[in-house]
């Protein structure tokens, strides 16, 4: 093949474009191309006569007077104004020429095929087929398997796999492709443009043909349909949801999920890392990570952690806010489902580093306990284990050593010596943040059409240190002390994933771990009858998480039925090792430095070790078949948990007075007698373990009504034998020896039949009006029915389990959608939820359970836009403005307290509810109202980001005593992002600021006057005014403050 290459001086008659556009247009086979002279075009004759035109109206007309084929950006051309063309009976070789030195084209040619470009070529080398990729979906998102896509004026034709996915390799230019599918109108594409080395992604949506129009082609052009695209598959999903994209987390400082949920419209954050969805507590909030159901993350309640997983290795968010019947029946406020990277859509390789700083840690004294190196990665320090040959002593820690006996003393004295001596206090010096990420992605076509495997693979490491000024009323203080709370994390992980696609099968392996260190040393020195009183409080927590999840999705035919097999495998490891709880009398020798301090007495000397281990099954099979325009769906799921907890528990007991920490607890010398040591109580040290498994059934359809409705409705069921559940029971059987307890071993049935309707009515095109109705079922977590108490850290009381059962849930929604343009929303939803059996967390002072209360109904509002600027200015395009609003309505809680009542004439045992207050509060974890709001700006060089976010007083601990309901106050919060693009859009670099207002978290309990406690006792929460934060009169029990924290990154994608 031949190749022209003309390269002459450019002429300063033209005037360059403001745009810079870098692409080398190029035709099939250019591996093979060698340099020739002009002569090599047929030297055709034109006449043309063009004024204040362009460079593309140019070009046009000499394809259309010639034989030869052009291919060029028109975008790039049509900046380029020409203000006289004309040429007479001239040559191609000599019009060529003459537009090469006044305007600097450069022609390439393949035959009769020329490429028109701006762009230098140096070497063949450079020369780079491109990548168009997409999805093919129809009106209901579902993929159109074996859809055609042809380039027109070519051979050149793939189908799309069984997702709907498609892949081109096109030589650098710009095209017209068709798509089309039986019984769906064709699209035609033009304006397509390909660049060399790049891939350029274009999802297309194919409506259903109307039989009496015939044969329709639709066309439309490749800035249209890339919008359209964009937006299609959340205009068209079954179900209410809203989300977050990975882009879109970029835009933020959050570093894990934890801190990313709060900026979705309904969603709310504790310590950011709970999460509560429209106003229901975190035990309400089902997760799954990559379609498989997670685990409780937590020793002493029902709740997954969002802060384990790395916000750098997810790829998208979604919160379904209403209920499909393949979805898991465990659906309370909402269901966070997050997706990590799958598949690559081309080969990558990227990499990001960053520190951050924080104004009161970087540089600053921090202290804690010995830090050993492995505590950088994400190890605890082995002087934590627990011995195995430690005395188990049986009986009550508060009744040694008087009622033990000698044999007794001496074994807790010489089993104290196998513990480490680690009271020991240091300091050290807050450094800042490292972040490292490394990803990489590869394809490996077939030989075989539209045959792919690909792999996905990611590391990431981080280390945080943050120091908070505290302030307390907690622990039986005279007042309000403050002191400092010293943060260590480090989080390492990594996911691998593995895929094969082809037009009838499809396959894919995705590998997820994560390990987590927290540990956190909070230090105080307050007053108490008259004398300074030290606490100090050390906790450390590890939490390693594996999943595996292996997905199979079959073709069975080309109608589209779908046969899809997936297996699932989670292993959880969270332990708290050798917590310590000091709290004592102290003779100060030295006003900052608690490790010298001499203490005269102490009334709490703890050590705790606390574990939780978990593995889970999963599995799902289903199966979907289309009929018309109703696509039919039946599965079979379900899961297997083994899960056990330990809690072992320590006091010492005998100390050395007016010693420095460090000497006070060390027994390995010899002046200790029997009866002293740390004492491990059989009585505090429990262990639970069990296993529970869910089996479900459901049938779902999917139906096309007309043109304007659709219709998603089913049923599923589900089975657990609640009979395993019932821990506690068993546990209280053998403290009444004799009775017959079946009356309370089981409270609830097996099944559960749970149905779902979700109707969608086109308003328009770009408008939808939603309305749902769906049942579900929250169950206890097998903890939460085990017969003994955890500290709990956070609470800082006691955490017990007790007869708690299942809470059934009616959901109600109604929305309205508006999707303006791709990217953009204005939705407005109502929701209402009526809980029966709803659980809480019930303050009881220094313990706490959780209890059914009779029923609770829920009324809220959500409101939801995100628009460019473009409709006030069309120069303003690039600023979007976003803002969530979602308020609680009415929120209504009718109590009862639970009556264990024993009849020892027949030997029996039950349980009875007795109905007290109906009040008008919020449950625990809810909040009146909260907002988000923002602004971005996106530039092809420059990004500015402003995010804020404000939750009104929420419930944090709740008592039947409205005047004891303590409650949580942050004011509202700030972040800022500024990004720049670098090395020819492929790095870029990040500056954020984090906690820009430098603003407190306050947990608060409200002190009412007469008349309003008057009114609270006949009205309830009713004014919520009432409840609001008032730091003049109000009893604030906890304070903590984080600082503003500034950061820098920098990523590099190649």
């Amino acid at each position: 093949m031949n190749l022209i290459y003309l390269q002459l001086k450019k002429s300063n008659f033209f005037k360059p474009s403001l745009q810079i556009f870098v692409s080398t247009l190029l035709v099939i086979g250019l591996l093979t191309y060698t340099y020739v002279n002009a002569q090599a075009v047929p030297n055709e004759k034109i006449n043309i006569n063009l004024k204040n035109t362009t460079a593309e109206n140019v070009i046009r007309e000499i394809d259309r007077q010639s034989s030869l084929s052009f291919y060029f950006d028109p975008v790039q051309l049509r900046e380029m104004k020409v203000k006289h063309a004309y040429y007479l009976n001239m040559g191609l070789n000599e019009v060529f020429t003459h537009l090469n030195k006044t305007m600097g084209l450069i022609f390439v040619a393949d035959g009769s095929n020329i490429s028109v470009s701006k762009t230098k070529i140096t070497s063949l080398k450079e020369v780079k087929k491109g990548r168009l990729i997409g999805q093919v979906i129809d009106d209901l998102n579902e993929p159109l398997a074996g859809a055609t896509i042809q380039v027109e004026g070519t051979t050149i034709a793939v189908q799309t796999n069984i997702d709907g996915n498609y892949s081109l390799s096109l030589d650098p230019g710009v095209y017209t492709i068709s798509y089309s599918f039986i019984s769906f109108q064709t699209k035609r594409i033009s304006e397509i443009k390909i660049n060399s080395g790049e891939t350029t992604t274009l999802n297309v949506e194919l409506l259903p043909s109307v039989k009496e129009l015939g044969q329709v082609v639709v066309t439309s052009t490749f800035q249209r349909e890339s919008a359209n695209g964009l937006y299609a598959i959340q205009k068209n999903n079954a179900i209410v949801t809203d989300g977050i994209s990975a882009e879109q987390i970029k835009r933020t400082p959050d570093k894990n999920i934890g801190e990313t949920l709060k900026r979705i419209s309904g969603v709310s954050t504790v310590d950011n890392k709970y999460v509560v969805v429209r106003g229901l507590s975190e035990r309400y909030t089902s997760a799954t990570l990559n379609g498989v159901v997670m685990p409780s993350t937590e020793i002493s309640r029902k709740s997954f952690t969002f802060d384990i997983i790395p916000t750098n290795l997810v790829d998208n968010v979604v919160v379904a806010k209403t209920f499909t019947p393949d979805m898991p029946g465990e659906f309370g406020g909402g269901a966070v489902l997050v997706n990590t990277r799958d598949l690559p859509v081309s080969n990558f390789t990227s990499f990001t580093i960053g520190t951050s700083i924080n104004d009161q840690t970087t540089g600053k004294e921090s202290r804690g306990l010995q830090r050993g190196n492995n505590m950088y990665w994400a190890t605890y320090n082995t002087d934590r284990n627990f011995p195995q040959n430690a005395y188990i002593y049986n009986g009550v820690t508060e009744q040694f050593p008087t009622q033990a006996t000698p044999e007794a003393k001496e074994q807790v004295l010489q089993s104290s010596k196998l513990f480490s001596n680690n009271w020991q206090v240091y300091g050290y010096q807050g450094k800042p943040t490292q972040n490292y990420q490394f990803s990489l992605g590869r394809l490996f076509p077939s030989k075989k059409s539209n045959e792919v495997f690909g792999i996905t693979a990611s590391l990431n490491y981080r280390n945080n240190q943050n120091t908070q000024q505290v302030y307390s009323t907690r622990g039986g203080f005279d007042q309000g002390t403050n002191g400092q709370r010293y943060l260590f994390n480090t989080s390492m992980g990594g996911l691998l994933g593995l895929g094969f696609n082809s037009p009838t099968y499809k396959i894919s392996f995705q590998n997820f771990y994560t390990r987590q260190l927290n540990n956190s040393f909070y230090e105080r020195v307050g007053q108490e009858a008259g004398k300074s009183v030290y606490n100090m409080q050390d906790v450390t927590e590890q939490a390693v998480l594996w999943q595996s999840v292996l997905k199979n999705e079959f073709a069975i035919s080309k109608n589209g039925d779908k046969l899809m097999l997936n297996l699932g495998y989670i292993n959880l490891n969270k332990e708290s090792p050798d917590s310590h709880f000091l709290r004592g009398d102290i003779l100060k020798t030295s006003a900052t430095d608690s490790s010298i301090y001499n203490y005269s007495n102490t009334s709490q000397r703890d050590r705790i070790w606390q574990s939780v281990k978990e593995n889970s099954f999963n599995w799902d099979l289903a199966y979907s078949y289309p009929i018309n325009r109703t696509t039919l769906k039946m599965g079979y799921n379900g899961w297997y948990k083994d899960r056990s907890f330990s809690v072992k528990t320590g006091t010492s007991i005998g100390w050395r007075a007016y010693a420095p920490l460090s000497e006070m607890f060390d027994y390995t010398t010899g002046e200790w007698n029997p009866g002293e040591g740390l004492v491990i109580s059989g009585i505090y040290n429990d262990a639970f373990k069990g296993g529970m498994t869910l089996h479900a059934l459901y049938a779902m359809a999917d139906q096309q009504l007309g043109q304007k409705w659709r219709l998603v409705w089913g049923a599923r069921a589900e089975y657990v034998d609640v009979s395993k559940r019932n821990n506690y029971i068993l546990k209280v059987q053998e403290n009444f020896p004799g009775y017959d307890l079946s009356q309370i071993a089981v409270q609830e049935k097996n099944w559960n039949f749970m149905p779902s309707v979700n109707l969608t009515y086109k308003l328009t095109t770009k408008t939808n009006i939603r309305a749902s109705y769906a049942q579900s079922i929250i169950r206890p977590d097998m903890r939460e029915l085990a017969y003994f108490s955890i500290y709990d850290y956070e609470y800082d009381n006691l955490l017990s389990g007790s007869f708690v059962k299942s809470t059934k849930i009616n959901h109600y929604d109604l929305r309205a959608e508006w999707y303006p343009a791709a990217g953009q929303i204005i939705s407005a939803s109502l929701f209402y939820k009526h809980m029966k059996n709803p659980m809480e967390l019930q303050n009881g002072g220094t313990s706490s359970s959780l209890i059914n209360n009779k029923y609770a109904k829920n009324i809220g509002l959500e409101i939801e836009a995100r628009k460019s600027l473009d409709f006030v200015w069309s120069k303003l395009k690039n600023i979007t403005i976003y803002g969530n609003y979602t308020q609680l309505l009415k929120s209504e809680v009718q109590q009862q307290e639970l009556k264990f009542e024993l009849d020892n004439t027949q030997k029996t045992a039950s349980i009875n509810y007795v109905d007290a207050d109906k009040v008008q509060r919020p449950s625990a974890g809810q909040s009146d109202y909260l907002v988000n709001a923002g602004l971005y700006f996106d530039s092809k060089y420059v990004g500015v980001t402003a995010s804020y976010n404000y939750v009104s007083n929420k419930v944090y601990m709740v008592s039947n005593n409205p005047a004891s309901t303590q409650f949580q106050y942050t004011p509202g919060n700030v972040d800022l992002q500024l990004s720049t693009k670098l090395l020819k859009q492929k790095a870029e670099l990040r500056f954020n600021i984090a906690n820009l207002l430098n603003n407190n978290t306050i947990i608060y309990q409200n002190n009412f006057t007469p008349k309003e406690f008057a009114q609270i006792q006949n009205e309830g929460f009713k004014d919520r005014k009432l409840f609001k934060y008032n730091k003049d009169t109000d009893m604030k029990i906890f304070e903590a403050n984080i600082g503003r924290t500034y950061s820098i990154s920098f990523s590099c994608n190649f």
